[in-house]
């Protein structure tokens, strides 16, 4: 779980010049003996293809489980 906090400190750092993702947290998990935990809502499909490829792209060390939706922001108002 160590490795998923401080990779989770990283793609926070990542992220931050990505305002398409201010809705979306990183953290630490205890599935799979520890894992990398994103979550959060996105606008569009292509926003959510986006973030997993930045996420690919950093090599998390641990397994990676989304909880990630696609909601356009007048929707969101509407929940």
């Amino acid at each position: 779980m160590g490795l998923a906090k401080n990779h989770a400190l990283l793609l926070e750092k990542i992220t931050t010049s990505h305002p398409e993702f201010r809705n979306v947290k990183f953290g630490a998990g205890t599935g799979h003996n520890g894992c990398f935990v994103v979550s959060g809502w996105v606008e569009t499909k292509a926003e959510l293809s986006d973030l997993k490829s930045i996420v690919t792209n950093s090599k998390p060390p641990v397994f990676v489980f989304y909880i990630v939706q696609v909601m356009p922001m007048e929707q969101k108002g509407s929940h």
